[in-house]
């Protein structure tokens, strides 16, 4: 969900955002989420040896995303998809490094597939509490940073 802070300048100035993922969906996850069960994991010995997929509550698409801030905001927010190769050209453009570039590229392309549409309960299963939804990252930590920037 963090990753929504790539496009935090873009949502304020122009109501809009984009990435390379098409329509797909995405088991979405908090990394407050991720963080909680770092530190049972390593408070016990109960995971050692496993591999626990970690994943937000439900699979959603960047235009439910849009569909959450515009509720929350009062206002149309939209997505706006780009496809991989102009995601590639942007972040090369940027000078952030073909290698970067590449990987969001390879990222949108595999996302918009299906790859990421999925979730697990290993949050819920480690921790004891389900992980986080969007809505509430985005009223919790994503919409207090936009007015406060």
């Amino acid at each position: 969900m963090q990753n929504m802070f790539m496009a935090a300048d873009f949502i304020k100035q122009q109501d809009q955002f984009s990435f390379a993922m098409g329509d797909g969906k995405m088991g979405m996850i908090d990394t407050r989420d991720i963080a909680a069960c770092a530190a049972k994991c390593a408070a016990s010995d109960q995971w050692d040896g496993q591999t626990l997929e970690l994943t937000g509550p439900e699979a959603i698409s960047y235009s439910d995303v849009a569909a959450v801030l515009s509720d929350l905001m009062g206002k149309t927010v939209s997505y706006a998809p780009m496809s991989p190769d102009d995601m590639y050209a942007m972040i090369e453009g940027a000078d952030w490094g073909d290698w970067m570039a590449a990987l969001a590229r390879d990222y949108g392309k595999a996302y918009a597939a299906g790859w990421g549409d999925f979730t697990t309960s290993n949050v819920k299963k480690i921790t004891g509490k389900p992980p986080r939804s969007f809505k509430e990252f985005a009223e919790e930590v994503f919409l207090p940073s936009l007015q406060a920037s």
